[in-house]
């Protein structure tokens, strides 16, 4: 809140804290925020899904390339 004189001098736009009362942005961030829940929560059940655990107790499961680059990019994220 203390902010919003400085974004508003160096943006050049007047930005008030009267947007924080609008309910199309908490529509917006309900949403983003039940989506990525379902995204995040949908990757290790799928991947988990996929596992065959006697054959991962064997060590028979190699890691592909796409799989490790996407789960550093997961967490990351």
């Amino acid at each position: 809140m203390m902010a919003i004189p400085f974004f508003n001098a160096i943006s050049g736009k007047v930005l008030t804290h009267s947007i924080l009362l609008e309910p199309y942005l908490w529509y917006l961030l309900a949403i983003l925020y039940i989506v990525g829940s379902v995204i995040s929560g949908f990757y290790p059940a799928w991947i988990l899904s996929s596992y065959q655990p006697t054959r991962v107790l064997k060590g028979a499961m190699t890691a592909s390339r796409e799989g490790v680059f996407l789960r550093k990019s997961l967490v990351v994220f």
